[in-house]
């Protein structure tokens, strides 16, 4: 692979400094990355010339905290204006309510007899997610990993929902902000809610609400998810995009950057890579 269209640093839950995550790319011999942290772009924001010291070409992207039929969906903004004002006053709205979130969740936590240093959340990068949290907890024993897997998961009494936006009205905004639209890993996230059964009509929904493609390659995915997920990019004319999901060295069960499987699909990275090019890059941005 040439391209990983799905990364993230430590502005959301990720472990590397953008930085350090474009200097990983071009050891890995990457030639573009898009980092999408999870509802801020304050990690794109941050790179100055980074890129072109490194030979890679950054996209600007974000995963954006979506809902539909009462489910939870990532979607992915390839290529975005970082600049465009709608954007930039919804992820900031998002941060505020992600403080909150923090805030009750470390209430949550005490009543288990967690204490919670929340004055140090407040110095986070970008969005406070549950990492973060796991972190600050003064009283663990065990690392904030293995912390967060048995007290943080989505499925914690501690755990309240993520502010989120609904799918249209993200789909909308990347591509009012000069971006390409892409549902990240559906098959995923149809899994996790015991939904899979609906994924052609969930699919099509995507469609008539304007997505601009499907995370046809993903991480680890079966040659079966692979097969699907291709089939129905190809049915409706759709971009296809290939990502790890990499969230730096040492987080079990994911991929190495640049590593995820295709499994000999067709998978045009050039063409990816004209599709979200329609906006300056990061490195042409004064």
């Amino acid at each position: 692979m040439i391209i990983d269209m799905h990364t993230h640093s430590f502005y959301s839950d990720g472990t590397l400094s953008p930085e350090e995550l474009v200097k990983e790319a071009s050891e890995v011999g990457l030639k573009s990355i898009c980092l999408t942290d999870h509802d801020t772009l304050d990690g794109v924001l941050s790179v100055d010339d980074t890129t072109s010291r490194y030979g890679i070409e950054l996209i600007p992207g974000v995963e954006l905290t979506t809902r539909y039929a009462g489910m939870e969906f990532h979607i992915l903004g390839m290529g975005i204006d970082v600049g465009n004002t709608k954007l930039k006053t919804v992820l900031a709205k998002m941060a505020g309510e992600r403080f909150e979130r923090a805030k009750e969740i470390s209430s949550l936590l005490g009543e288990h007899g967690w204490e919670v240093d929340v004055s140090s959340l407040s110095y986070s990068k970008g969005t406070v997610t549950t990492h973060d949290i796991a972190k600050a907890v003064t009283n663990r024993e065990i690392s904030a990993f293995d912390f967060h897997n048995e007290w943080l998961s989505s499925d914690s009494p501690c755990v309240v929902g993520t502010s989120s936006m609904p799918v249209k009205d993200a789909i909308s905004m990347i591509q009012k902000a000069g971006g390409k639209a892409v549902c990240a890993h559906l098959l995923r996230t149809l899994g996790e809610h015991g939904q899979v059964d609906n994924l052609l009509k969930i699919a099509s929904d995507m469609v008539d609400m304007g997505i601009d493609g499907f995370e046809t390659f993903y991480g680890q995915s079966r040659m079966l998810n692979v097969s699907v997920m291709n089939s129905i990019a190809d049915r409706y004319g759709l971009l296809k995009t290939g990502g790890s999901d990499y969230h730096g060295p040492g987080h079990k069960g994911r991929c190495p950057l640049g590593q995820y499987y295709s499994y000999g699909f067709g998978y045009d990275q050039e063409k990816v890579l004209q599709s979200v090019r329609v906006r300056p890059l990061l490195s042409c941005i004064p």
